[in-house]
């Protein structure tokens, strides 16, 4: 397997950071199995897949509704 096929991976504080987070949140989140998806590498090491932020981030895009569009 090349390095071509696999993603990036941030740890916790990176995407924190990133996000403008913080880690906590993102321990709580997962915790409660909900924000986003991540890689477990051993027994503790957690990681996030850059391609993962990065669909978490489109998803969660909120458009304004602006008085005069059409709905």
């Amino acid at each position: 397997m090349t390095s071509e096929l696999l993603d990036e991976l941030w740890d916790a504080k990176r995407t924190a950071e990133y996000l403008g987070t913080t880690e906590d949140v993102l321990a709580r989140e997962r915790q409660d199995r909900r924000g986003l998806p991540y890689v477990v590498i051993g027994q503790r090491r957690i990681r996030y897949r850059v391609s993962d932020i990065a669909a978490y981030v489109s998803a969660n895009v909120v458009v304004p509704h602006r008085e005069g569009d059409a709905r």
